[in-house]
């Protein structure tokens, strides 16, 4: 199971060969280069055997690029709709469609959406929150959020912010960038993993 989100695939404003922006922009000799590099690191990196899950904001370009994109991947696919997929449906080739998912991989629990949540479902229990949306950049209060808690922005310029690749994250990268971090309950006592393990 891996992570991503924001791909942006077909953006020409997120490329700095077509953007009209000033900044905020990947650095690609041309939006075919950039396309090409998505889809590889992502068949790379996912087996085909294994899923991806998607936190949102897949595509641009209209209707067409939707399955142009997906068509090249080898791997199963789990997309979470994000703020730029409003013209995407069930209908394409996805395991499953939703705005947000609540799924345990051994014992590793995590919610996932494409907007970052400030309090989540399991997160006293030690659940991560997975999203995107970001683009790895973090205004005062979510990066608070991010220095103390099981909480992390798993687009693809967040891996490329952390890693220097656009690709997908691991579930140890995951599990290797959040270790450290506190577990918070709703009435905002903070807890160790020790101390919840031991009954503190």
């Amino acid at each position: 199971v891996f992570f991503t989100g924001c791909t942006h695939y077909a953006h020409e404003n997120i490329c700095s060969a077509t953007t009209k922006w000033s900044s905020g922009y990947r650095n690609f000799d041309s939006l075919e280069k950039m396309n090409k590099t998505i889809v590889e690191n992502i068949n790379d990196t996912v087996p085909e055997n294994g899923l991806l899950i998607h936190n949102g904001d897949w595509s641009f370009g209209g209707y067409a690029n939707i399955n142009n994109f997906r068509n090249q991947l080898h791997c199963q696919v789990i997309l979470l709709r994000g703020n730029h997929d409003h013209h995407i449906s069930h209908s394409y080739n996805w395991i499953k469609f939703a705005d947000i998912l609540h799924l345990s991989v051994e014992d590793f629990k995590f919610v996932a959406c494409h907007y970052p949540i400030l309090h989540w479902h399991g997160q006293s229990k030690g659940a991560c929150m997975l999203h995107s949306h970001l683009h790895g950049e973090e205004d005062h209060i979510l990066k608070l959020v991010h220095d103390e808690q099981k909480c992390l922005d798993v687009g693809l310029d967040n891996h490329f912010k952390l890693f220097g690749s656009y690709s997908p994250f691991s579930i140890s990268e995951i599990e290797n960038l959040l270790s450290t971090k506190k577990l918070q309950n709703r009435h905002s006592n903070v807890y160790t993993s020790a101390q919840i393990s031991s009954g503190a």
